[in-house]
């Protein structure tokens, strides 16, 4: 009987000790979820309270017009050049990326396809985050199609790893925002890249 008071007691024991862990928690609940976004936010305004200097956003533009206009020489060595270098080596160095671009932009002006003219916008904004620096950069792409002029605008991503010395470009029509931190692992939180415009046919 004492045997049996004994484990009901343990029983009852543990059931209290459940109860008081679930009160502390729905307790400390909202507390953490206030200091979750809390940090959050605060990670967000560190990376967008960053003032970039008139040298860097110049130099931002001046290197992503000379990419453009790699690609309407079709030097196809220099947009290799201002392309991310994950992205080079992953397509097997600049060698096989020069190939693969001559080949796929042959293939296309075989079709009709020709590159008429790249615009590069304004460098609104620049974003430092864990030491490296960040910009959305709107681009319009004019096209002619077999006669048929098409604008495109979309957007790149640009990135600088010296201060914005040198800066990289990625074109961020093929991508998503949630798969851009596996890419870049020190792309600022909260940092939305906007979505492409469609294509317009004119004469």
């Amino acid at each position: 009987m004492r045997a049996l008071n004994l484990q009901q007691t343990k029983h009852t024991q543990k059931i209290s000790h459940y109860r008081f862990e679930m009160t502390l928690y729905f307790k400390m609940k909202p507390i953490l979820t206030i200091l979750f976004a809390f940090i959050t936010t605060l990670s967000i305004a560190q990376s967008k309270s960053f003032k970039a200097t008139p040298a860097q956003a110049t130099a931002l533009k001046t290197q992503a017009e000379a990419c453009a206009d790699a690609l309407l020489k079709q030097d196809y060595k220099q947009m290799a050049y201002y392309t991310y270098p994950p992205i080079i080596k992953a397509m097997g160095g600049t060698d096989k990326t020069v190939a693969q671009l001559t080949k796929t932009i042959g293939q296309m002006q075989a079709n009709g396809l020709v590159f008429k003219a790249v615009t590069i916008g304004e460098v609104k904004d620049i974003t430092r985050s864990k030491g490296d620096l960040y910009s959305i950069v709107q681009d319009i792409l004019q096209l002619s199609m077999n006669g048929t002029v098409i604008t495109k605008s979309s957007y790149l991503l640009a990135y600088s790893h010296d201060n914005g010395k040198r800066w990289y470009f990625v074109d961020t029509t093929p991508m998503k925002n949630q798969n851009v931190k596996k890419l870049f692992p020190t792309y600022p939180p909260g940092y939305v890249i906007p979505q492409a415009g469609n294509p317009v046919m004119g004469n």
